[in-house]
């Protein structure tokens, strides 16, 4: 299936799509006015079909105004809903109400804004839609969608009081320049785009070979507990190690928050064949923070399942690996399946370089992390990094141009203080 706008020759097509349920990106954002959506579909021997909607695109600065939750985010129940619309479409509102996918429309709040808790509760997990509406004293109607993800009710869950950033895959390419060898996993960080690059510290050093783009892989869970991926992208990361242990890193700096003491790397992975989880050595998970008040200090939270080791592996220092007691395998990353990964680690406040490493969880089977039998612990180092909120997606390989393939979504970072 897909669609198109107006006479524009640019078709968005979904392959293997039968149905669609879908939240425009901003990217495709039509002018106020008049337009065509036309919906198509093909068959297997290329025939198609398609239908015409005219439909009119509201003044957006007359219109809805959602300021919580956030368009892209993963939501735990209740979450709060606020919004307000003091105009819809030249009309002053008179009342609002929301709905999620298809579902029956809230009680109405009376004037022109909603301030209230929503519930999750029987909706699949996966990526829903939230639908805020509002209505003119004449009549007018007004509607503004947003995406959300609902995770699964088991494994580990964020503070109440978390920050996010969320959707973190669709983030785009970083296309501009940096060493290949040495680097430190953030030369010329640029905010919001994934950076390729060889892991220095492994084997095959710079000719270690990696790449990253959006695709589509196949039935992650998405709206309304539909198996369809064409609602949403997914980032696929490819290795390709020019030796035994040879290691790419993808870096993707975020906004900052000197502040954030504890962190939710929370990913769904999917390998499509067996020979790409066999290829995998190694696959590491960080969440990089950097602050510069009071102090400038690198925090490296990094945690790794280490196929070799058969365990989950802690940094100490960023540099040097220290093993847990609990165990990792490639079994509990069957291919041709996702799989939900979520990590919480934590570190000291005001200056203090302490790092806390605290539990694992795959998809919901949570493993409380220890080492030696006590806590698993780090250190962070001195930095002249800005500040900023980073996750490491690494894979090394198991042999020389054993190529690896991985597809992640519901891509978040949590943090809170």
């Amino acid at each position: 299936m897909g669609y198109s706008f107006d006479s524009s020759q640019q078709t968005y097509t979904f392959a293997g799509a039968q149905n669609l349920q879908l939240v425009v990106p901003a990217s495709q954002a039509l002018s106020s006015g008049p337009h065509t959506i036309y919906l198509k579909s093909w068959n297997g021997s290329n025939f198609g079909c398609y239908t015409a909607i005219p439909v009119t695109v509201a003044d957006h600065n007359d219109s809805i105004t959602v300021n919580a939750p956030s368009d892209g985010n993963t939501l735990y129940s209740p979450f709060t809903l606020n919004a307000s619309a003091p105009n819809c479409n030249g009309q002053a509102t008179s009342s609002m109400k929301y709905s999620t996918d298809s579902n029956q429309d809230s009680n109405p709040f009376s004037g022109g804004s909603i301030n209230t808790s929503v519930s999750t509760s029987g909706l699949a997990t996966g990526w829903h839609i939230l639908r805020v509406k509002a209505w003119g004293s004449g009549g007018n109607y007004c509607e503004t969608d947003l995406q959300f993800n609902v995770p699964p009710s088991n494994g580990l869950t964020p503070s109440s009081t978390t920050s996010q950033f969320g959707q973190i895959e669709l983030n785009a390419n970083y296309t501009g320049s940096y060493n290949s060898c040495p680097n430190d996993g953030a030369t010329n960080p640029v905010s919001f785009e994934w950076q390729t690059q060889p892991d220095c510290s492994t084997n095959g050093g710079s000719s270690n070979s990696g790449g990253t783009n959006i695709g589509y892989a196949p039935a992650f869970p998405t709206y309304g507990g539909n198996s369809s991926p064409a609602e949403m992208g997914s980032r696929e990361f490819v290795l390709t190690p020019a030796a035994s242990g040879g290691g790419v890193r993808w870096f993707d700096p975020l906004g900052s928050d000197d502040s954030a003491t504890h962190f939710q790397y929370d990913l769904w992975i999917y390998f499509p064949a067996a020979s790409d989880i066999n290829n995998l050595q190694e696959l590491e998970l960080d969440v990089n923070h950097a602050i510069t008040s009071p102090s400038k200090l690198l925090y490296v939270l990094g945690v790794q399942c280490s196929f070799g080791a058969g365990v989950w592996q802690i940094s100490t220092n960023g540099s040097n690996w220290a093993s847990t007691g609990q165990t990792c395998s490639r079994s509990q990353f069957s291919a041709g399946s996702w799989h939900h990964v979520q990590i919480q680690t934590q570190h000291g406040s005001g200056g203090n370089t302490s790092i806390q490493y605290n539990a694992v969880a795959v998809d919901g089977a949570v493993a409380n992390l220890t080492c030696g039998g006590g806590t698993c612990s780090g250190t962070a180092q001195s930095s002249t990094w800005a500040s900023t909120i980073g996750p490491n997606f690494q894979m090394d390989g198991t042999t020389q141009n054993g190529t690896v393939h991985a597809y992640t979504d519901a891509f978040t970072i949590f943090y809170w203080h």
